[in-house]
């Protein structure tokens, strides 16, 4: 965040901190770099395709941050046209993408950079970025194992909880020690989902593991613990919850931690076949997005405006002081699961984010 704040404020380093620039641009190279070896890693087993999508995104979100540090560093060159260009890339842009990054960096850093951003297969990423930044070739399980145990400062919290949810494809493994060390996190979604696994692949550790958290200061874990043995389903752990809201069009380009508070407060309905729901009594703060996980809905809206909604969609109207437009009923045309998430959550994480409030201002214009 400061880097962004400095970028926005058009800072330029002085002689004295670009020293400090270079070294931050060598980790976070070197960083989406391990996230690539990673994705080769995993993409050797199918059924961990979720963590795979979940690395895919952390790249996603973590190159362009190299743009941010070099606009300080290097003066008279605009980065952020090609971090633009390079975040919403066609067949069109692409290669201009590439030609212009390289044109841009002196023949040191293009060595490092170019290659991470060329649009080439992940081997011959690696192969080019070997030199510089060279990464282990791992089985999947030791991959998924290395996630877990990264830096915290690094890796969002999103990635390391898929990562834990993915030691269920390992059942044969002794991985509880590290599972119950994760159940001591700060991280709410990470602490749930280590627990939940420890309970499906370790009993015995999970019932010790419940024992002594009866004892600790703070009985969260205590009560997630009791949660988790009463028929707590695989679909209502926050990350999985995480990772369906964010397939939602107007919040697929915000960072999955910043979507965690939204996804924490979220409230799941499941409506059985032609079965209606009244809505008045969860518009009381504002229309929430409603999100159909599953199945099929009419939506009607205050003002008598139908709409048919497929497993998927969502509804949603940015809060205003008063709305005009409140939920009225929901008809559920054949069993269905949605999602109603809290507006000014949803419309504040969006209004931050400025260059994507922007990029839908486009989309819808």
């Amino acid at each position: 965040r400061v880097f962004e704040a400095l970028n926005q404020n058009r800072y330029t380093a002085t002689v004295l901190e670009r020293t400090h620039i270079n070294a931050e641009i060598d980790e976070k190279a070197a960083f989406v770099v391990w996230l690539i070896a990673a994705q080769a890693d995993i993409e050797r087993m199918p059924e961990l395709a979720p963590l795979l999508r979940s690395l895919e995104e952390e790249t996603r979100q973590t190159a362009p941050k190299l743009f941010n540090l070099l606009n300080i560093l290097i003066v008279d060159q605009d980065f952020n046209l090609i971090k633009d260009l390079y975040e919403n890339k066609n067949e069109t842009t692409q290669g201009f993408v590439q030609e212009v990054f390289s044109m841009a960096l002196s023949e040191e850093l293009r060595v490092k950079l170019a290659p991470i951003f060329e649009d080439e297969s992940i081997e011959e990423k690696l192969q080019k970025c070997r030199e510089n930044y060279p990464q282990q070739r791992l089985s999947p399980e030791e991959r998924v194992l290395d996630i877990i145990n990264r830096d915290f400062a690094q890796l969002s919290s999103e990635l390391k909880a898929s990562a834990i949810q993915s030691l269920l494809h390992f059942p044969n493994s002794q991985n509880q020690y590290i599972l119950i060390s994760c159940a001591h996190s700060n991280s709410e979604v990470i602490v749930e989902t280590a627990l939940y696994v420890l309970h499906q692949l370790y009993p015995t550790a999970f019932e010790e593991f419940k024992e002594t958290a009866a004892f600790l200061p703070n009985c969260h874990r205590s009560d997630l613990c009791k949660k988790i043995e009463h028929g707590f389903n695989r679909e209502d752990l926050l990350i999985n919850k995480l990772n369906a809201i964010r397939s939602i069009d107007l919040l697929k380009k915000l960072p999955a931690d910043s979507l965690l508070p939204v996804t924490i407060s979220l409230q799941k309905l499941q409506l059985t076949s032609y079965e209606t729901l009244l809505m008045d009594r969860y518009c009381t703060a504002g229309p929430p997005l409603l999100f159909v996980y599953d199945g099929e809905i009419e939506l009607i809206e205050t003002d008598g405006n139908q709409q048919w909604i497929n497993e998927g969609g969502y509804w949603f109207r940015e809060p205003e002081p008063p709305p005009k437009v409140y939920l009225h009923s929901v008809n559920a045309l054949k069993d269905s699961t949605i999602f109603l998430l809290d507006p000014y959550l949803v419309y504040n994480l969006i209004a931050e984010n400025t260059a994507y409030k922007e990029d839908v201002a486009l989309e819808t214009a």
